[in-house]
C-alpha cells in the first residue's frame, strides 16, 4: 500500500523540513511515494521513500510517547548509527515527531534466527561491537530496573528461571 503525503500530517511535518535541509527546494514532497514498512519491536510508524536514487526511512515516533522517551529513542538510534549497528540518522524533526534514516534492506530479526549457528556468530560479533564501543548509549533505566523488568516478564510467562548470583 502506497501513501500520499497529504494523507498524513505527521509524515508531512518530518518530510518537508528534511527536504529543505537537503537543499532540494524544487522537489515537491507530495510527489514522493511513501511505502509503509512492517516489523520492528517499537510502536513507531515507518515509511520508505526515495529521493534521487537513494532510499530513506522516515520513523514517526509514537504520538503517545512523551518528549523524554522520544529523545531517548532518537539518541539510541543516533548512537547505533554512529557505530554501524543501525541505520545512519540524517535528520531529526525539531519537535521530535520523527527522524529520517537511511534504508537498510532486509527484515526484522525473529526468534527462529537464533536457531542458526551462523546467525548466532553474526549476532555475537554485533554485540561485541556494541560492548566495545566508546560511544555513550543513553539508558532508559538502571541495570537493576532492567533485571526487575526481565524477571517480571518471565514470571508473567511462567518461565521457571533460576539465577546464580556471585
Amino acid at each position: 500500500m502506497k501513501l500520499n503525503l497529504r494523507q498524513n500530517d505527521r509524515l508531512s511535518q518530518v518530510i518537508k523540513p528534511f527536504i529543505k535541509k537537503l537543499g532540494l527546494s524544487n522537489l515537491n514532497p507530495d510527489n514522493l511515494i511513501y511505502i509503509p514498512l512492517k516489523g520492528g519491536g517499537s510502536q513507531a510508524t515507518l515509511y520508505r521513500f526515495n529521493i534521487a536514487q537513494r532510499a530513506y526511512v522516515v520513523r514517526l515516533l509514537p504520538p503517545q510517547a512523551n518528549q523524554l522517551t522520544r529523545m531517548h529513542q532518537i539518541n539510541l538510534a543516533k548512537q547505533a548509527g554512529e557505530i554501524g549497528l543501525g541505520p545512519k540518522v540524517y535528520f531529526v524533526e525539531f519537535h521530535l515527531e520523527g527522524m529520517v534514516t537511511n534504508f537498510i534492506p532486509g527484515r526484522t530479526v525473529c526468534k527462529t534466527d537464533f536457531d542458526n549457528d551462523d546467525n548466532l556468530a553474526k549476532f555475537a560479533k554485533l554485540l561485541q561491537k556494541l560492548h566495545k564501543s566508546i560511544e555513550k548509549f543513553p539508558v532508559a533505566c538502571s541495570p537493576f530496573q532492567r533485571f526487575q523488568n526481565f524477571f517480571s516478564e518471565c514470571k508473567k510467562r511462567k518461565n521457571n528461571l533460576t539465577f546464580t548470583l556471585y
